[in-house]
């Protein structure tokens, strides 16, 4: 009986463990607020002009394109997992 409940417990902690302690509301909520962030760095990238926008500028927001699109697949994945 204390083995099987060693067992039982060992399971639980792998799969709280595993996710983080994360619920699918909070994981869902990670995924929504990633994919606004993406959306809003999607935008200023497209709301650079090109007459006034510096070469920086511009490598700035693919930058932080690229980091938004990086924050969706974890959180996309995390949302998976849970």
């Amino acid at each position: 009986m204390l083995i099987a409940g060693g067992v039982g417990l060992a399971v639980l902690v792998g799969l709280l463990g595993g996710r983080g302690g994360e619920s699918q509301a909070e994981a869902q909520q990670s995924f929504c607020s990633s994919l606004s962030g993406l959306q809003g760095s999607i935008q200023t990238l497209a709301g650079l002009s090109p007459t006034s926008a510096s070469k920086d500028d511009y490598q700035s927001a693919v930058s932080n394109v690229d980091s938004a699109w990086d924050q969706v697949k974890t959180d996309a994945g995390d949302l998976k997992d849970v």
